[in-house]
């Protein structure tokens, strides 16, 4: 946006599945949601206000449901965690 990057989620490869960082502010209704899930959380990046996921090859419905609300919350803050 106006020449500055807007990353509020990323992608690290690693040999089974990726590691997905989202840019959102942690909830205690998002950490049940993920759980319930079924999505393996690693620590919350408390530096720089980021969910940390791992995620394997394989995502069901649910999952997807989850993740793609997820991003959307980051992309209408824009990546800013109040």
């Amino acid at each position: 946006v106006a020449g500055a990057p807007m990353n509020f989620v990323t992608f690290t490869p690693r040999k089974v599945g990726v590691i997905m960082t989202i840019k959102i502010a942690q909830e205690k209704e998002t950490n049940e949601q993920l759980e319930e899930a079924g999505i393996e959380t690693l620590t919350y990046d408390t530096a720089y206000r980021q969910y940390r996921l791992r995620i394997e090859s394989q995502v069901n419905d649910k999952q997807k449901e989850l993740l793609l609300r997820m991003v959307r919350d980051a992309r209408e803050s824009r990546g800013k965690v109040a």
